[in-house]
């Protein structure tokens, strides 16, 4: 049965980083934040997932703790640039005006 949630859970969450790619590829206004949310949300499905006892097969003994610090380094480079990037502020009109 929670092997059943985390299928759900993914599926929901790749829709909303699907979504996410999608509104930035397009440059609407609300897609940079729609980015850092499917980014937050995979990397807390990533972190429950890997501290689960369930779906054991998909991570080798000994890479799961490797695994969620290399996500949680890859998410949070990518959100670091989503909220510095002046390239994404100026894209997507989050500078404020003067």
């Amino acid at each position: 049965m929670l092997s059943l949630a985390f299928l759900v859970a993914r599926i929901a969450i790749t829709s909303l980083g699907v979504a996410a790619g999608i509104a930035l590829w397009q440059l609407r206004p609300g897609a940079v934040h729609l980015a850092r949310l499917a980014l937050a949300l995979f990397t807390l499905e990533a972190f429950i997932r890997l501290a689960s006892p369930i779906d054991l097969s998909a991570a080798p003994p000994g890479t799961r703790l490797p695994r969620a610090l290399l996500l949680a380094a890859h998410n949070g480079a990518w959100l670091l640039y989503l909220q510095f990037s002046r390239r994404v502020r100026h894209a997507y009109a989050l500078e404020s005006q003067p």
